[in-house]
């Protein structure tokens, strides 16, 4: 039964990583002028509310002003987290993350690190991935492909592969403590 359940949690990453793909192409697919209006909505709103919440009454004039310098650093942010996002997806689909999970009294696992290989796959994914969207963006109205997005991505990918791995060993320590 177990296995079935892991299985069935492997296909819908799977299913949701590929549908994850459409949604950053899609984004990828917008024209300049509609992806910088995008972009500048979500850094005025931000900081309208960040605003609004800190009670600093600034008016529109001012947080627009604000929100100017934040929308580019807003912009590479959702890159990373399209990419964290992404391989977390993949690291699930892939079972990149798990060497064992211990069942009651087992801790053969436990203190088990996973093989650097077993994460390079979903990377390596996000990586082709990233490179083939920078290079889509290049037909792209306005659009450029920039390898500092490249990189972007990657680091985002890397950094939600790290985020599974660590998530996952901080379960496997706290299943082992209850099961002793």
């Amino acid at each position: 039964m177990k296995s079935r359940i892991h299985l069935i949690i492997r296909i819908f990453a799977a299913v949701f990583a590929i549908m994850w793909m459409f949604r950053i192409f899609s984004f990828s697919s917008d024209v300049a002028e509609v992806s910088g209006t995008v972009s500048r909505s979500m850094s005025f709103n931000m900081i309208e509310k960040i605003s609004r919440h800190l009670h600093l009454g600034w008016d529109e004039e001012r947080i627009e002003a604000v929100s100017k310098p934040v929308e580019k650093y807003l912009r590479k942010a959702a890159h990373m987290y399209e990419y964290a996002v992404l391989a977390l997806l993949w690291g699930i689909a892939l079972d990149s993350f798990v060497i064992g999970v211990p069942a009651a009294g087992d801790m053969s696992c436990v203190g088990r690190t996973v093989p650097a290989a077993r994460l390079l796959i979903p990377f390596a994914i996000c990586v082709i991935y990233a490179v083939t969207d920078e290079f889509h963006q290049v037909f792209v109205d306005g659009r450029s492909g920039e390898i500092r997005d490249v990189i972007i991505d990657t680091s985002g990918a890397a950094a939600g592969l790290l985020l599974g791995w660590f998530a996952v060993r901080i379960i496997i320590r706290i299943r082992s403590k209850h099961q002793k």
